[in-house]
Formats: C-alpha cells, sequence, structure tokens
C-alpha cells in the first residue's frame, strides 16, 4: 500500500498538475490498480478523455472537472492528477510503486483443459509515450473460468489487465482460440477454431464465433449472435444478429 502523499511527490517530481478532493489525506492508503468503473478509494486509475464519476483513490485525466469535491454531483476521486497524456503516466506512476503479482486461474467444477494452452500470461498492450519510447502495460487481473467449460488445445487466454478476464460457464472453446485480456464470455458460448477475440471484448450468452473470425476490441456482442466464418466485426453487435464478411455486416436477424 502507498501513501497519497508519495503519489502527490512522484507527480509533482514530473510537473503533473495535482487537484485535491475534499476528501484527500495525505496518509490515505492506495492499495493497487484498477478500473476506473470499478475502482474504489483505495485504488489508483486513468481516465483518456472527458470524465466519468467515479470512487477512486487517484484518477490520471486529461483535465480536471470544476465540481471536484462538489456533494451533489457524483465525482469522488480523492485525487485528480492532470496529464496530457495519462494512460502514459498513469502506467509510469503504477511501476514506481506497484508490483503486479502471479496471475490467479481459478476453475469451477467439471473444467476440461486441453494439451499445450497457455492461461494466465500477460496481454499484448504498449503504449508510446512523449519521446516515442513503448512502455508496457501492467496486468493486474486475474482469469476465472466457470463451471462446466471446455477448453481444447493450444488456447490461449490472457489474464486481465485492470479487471479479470472471465470465461462464463458451459462454455466451448476450440483449438488454436485467442482471448485477449479483459474479455468476459457469456454463458454457453462456443468459440471455435483459429477464433481471435481482442482485448476487452463482452461477448454475449448462446453466441456462436465461427473460425478465424475476428473481433475488434473494446466491443460488445449481444446474446444469441452468429459470427460468419472469418468475419472481421469492427462494431458492436446487437442480440440475435447474424454477421458475414469482411467487415462484418449483417446478414439477418435470428
Amino acid at each position: 500500500m502507498i501513501e497519497l502523499s508519495k503519489i502527490v511527490q512522484w507527480a509533482e517530481s514530473n510537473n503533473l498538475d495535482c487537484r485535491f478532493g475534499s476528501n484527500y489525506s495525505p496518509t490515505h492508503l492506495i492499495e493497487s490498480p484498477w478500473n476506473i468503473k470499478e475502482s474504489t478509494p483505495s485504488n489508483i486509475s486513468f481516465i483518456t478523455e472527458g470524465w466519468l464519476p467515479n470512487n477512486a483513490g487517484v484518477v490520471f485525466a486529461t483535465k480536471c472537472p470544476e465540481h471536484i469535491g462538489n456533494p451533489h454531483i457524483r465525482s469522488n476521486a480523492t485525487l485528480i492528477i492532470v496529464s496530457t497524456n495519462p494512460k502514459y503516466h498513469f502506467i509510469k506512476c503504477v511501476n514506481e510503486f506497484f508490483q503486479p503479482g502471479k496471475c490467479i486461474v481459478t476453475k469451477g467444477k467439471n473444467v476440461q483443459i486441453g494439451q499445450n494452452c497457455s492461461i494466465g500470461n500477460d496481454g499484448f498492450q504498449y503504449i508510446k509515450g512523449p519521446e516515442g519510447d513503448i512502455v508496457k502495460f501492467p496486468h493486474f487481473g486475474n482469469v476465472i473460468i466457470e463451471d462446466d467449460v471446455e477448453i481444447a488445445n493450444n488456447v490461449c487466454i490472457d489474464r486481465g489487465a485492470l479487471s479479470n478476464t472471465i470465461i462464463r460457464k458451459g462454455v466451448k472453446i476450440d483449438n488454436l482460440v485467442h482471448i485477449a485480456h479483459n474479455v468476459e464470455v457469456g454463458e454457453n458460448t462456443m468459440i471455435i477454431a483459429l477464433a481471435m477475440v481482442a482485448g476487452s471484448v463482452k461477448i454475449g450468452k448462446n453466441c456462436w464465433i465461427s473460425p478465424s473470425s475476428s473481433i475488434r476490441e473494446q466491443l460488445t456482442i449481444g446474446d444469441n449472435v452468429l459470427i460468419g466464418l472469418g468475419a472481421v466485426v469492427i462494431k458492436d453487435v446487437e442480440s440475435n444478429s447474424v454477421m458475414v464478411g469482411n467487415p462484418a455486416k449483417l446478414l439477418r436477424k435470428q
């Protein structure tokens, strides 16, 4: 755990502007990094654009909202550090004070895992700094595999970065599938050979992700969706949709 005063000293030494909430205390303890939507006062996080209501202890942001500390508006951040590149400075600060632990892979009942699988390693995420330097994004999340999941051979499932990677109950994953960090796969969804699911994708229940298909990062796929053979999904998909092609387009509703 790190006292806020040490983070303030680090920020000021890097010529970053610190803004203090009404609940600021120099001895307040920060326990770990986590994503902004789920952060508590014991977490450090970041926002790349705009402003989201949050309860984080420390937030790196491009600007400080005028209403910080106003009890009538939900912005309860204890400390805001203003930066032109909040994600980069968040990584630098986290690397200074926090060390990721070993990934914990939690498995439910009746889970089957095939040969040569890689589950729980860091995802591929790097950020370019102002001088062109490349820094690796730290990974603090784990992997949760619920009941009755079957994972075939040579499957890669990355641990979460600032949240967990979650494989829900009844999911079936074929050979040579890649599931990136922070992905959540809904119940009874099937992901077939050579499919690639990029970071922070949310897939609903009862979906079929066909062979050699790709889903871009940060997307939401609804329930009962069929992604066609070799499809490249670049936009969110509504429930009960059949998507085909590159880029993937709606073929029909089912």
